[in-house]
């Protein structure tokens, strides 16, 4: 498999930077996937924000630390690279897919995620699979792919509840070096899209803004710096 472009993983999307919630049973299921324990596949999916590109990379670092080769493949990034992509990653024995929904309805890209399984299935290797949507719901055309992908196993993550939003707010903000108090996160989740992914990007912004004004964050601080800064909710 030639690489196209340095595939790294986020250093920080682990399990345990990973608030779990109602997730704990899936979580479990994961890591012991990433010990070559359980099932060989699974399927697993999520609205967007509730973190499974973080929990597809937290497998890959999971698996390393196991000592096992691993590659994460996100197709939001990859689709301008064509599906001869694939070829070849059957190579490797922890292989993690996420944002296959957005090949639904392409006849090249479906056919060649359905050989890319069974070439991973045939090997042994172990193969998870992400997108947005359960997988009947995906628009899949090719029906002997979407026969295996709903072959194994799915889990759908699960929203976070707001107190376990404000915790990972709170370690987040710990990880950056600064206490965030209970009244910022929760004026945060209050007026800001409450998706953790739009939550954490805010939360890196209005620390670089705090660095450069050398401001510490204080709840004022906070909603003058986002009255003034529409993009810090993107």
């Amino acid at each position: 498999m030639q690489l196209v472009l340095d595939l790294k993983l986020k250093s920080d999307a682990t399990f345990d930077n990973f608030m779990p919630g109602k997730n704990s049973v899936i979580i479990d299921v994961l890591k012991a996937f990433a010990q070559s324990k359980g099932d060989s596949y699974c399927f697993l999916w999520s609205h967007p924000g509730n973190g499974l590109s973080h929990v597809l990379q937290a497998v890959c670092h999971q698996a390393t630390k196991n000592s096992l080769e691993s590659i994460y493949l996100p197709l939001s990034e990859l689709l301008v690279f064509g599906a001869d992509f694939l070829e070849g990653v059957d190579a490797v024995p922890v292989v993690c897919i996420d944002d296959i929904h957005l090949i639904a309805g392409d006849a090249v890209w479906e056919e060649a995620l359905f050989h890319a399984f069974n070439r991973i299935h045939e090997r042994g290797h172990r193969l998870v699979l992400g997108a947005h949507h359960a997988a009947v719901d995906c628009g899949f055309e090719l029906k002997d792919l979407l026969s295996r992908i709903t072959w194994g196993a799915s889990y759908s993550l699960l929203e976070l509840c707001d107190e376990d939003k404000v915790k990972l707010l709170q370690q987040a903000a710990k990880r950056r070096g600064f206490e965030l108090s209970l009244d910022i996160a929760r004026y945060l989740l209050a007026h800001y899209p409450r998706d953790m992914r739009t939550q954490l990007s805010i939360l890196e912004k209005l620390d670089v803004v705090s660095l450069q004004a050398k401001h510490k964050i204080t709840l004022p601080f906070v909603k003058s710096t986002l009255s003034s800064s529409p993009s810090l909710e993107s």
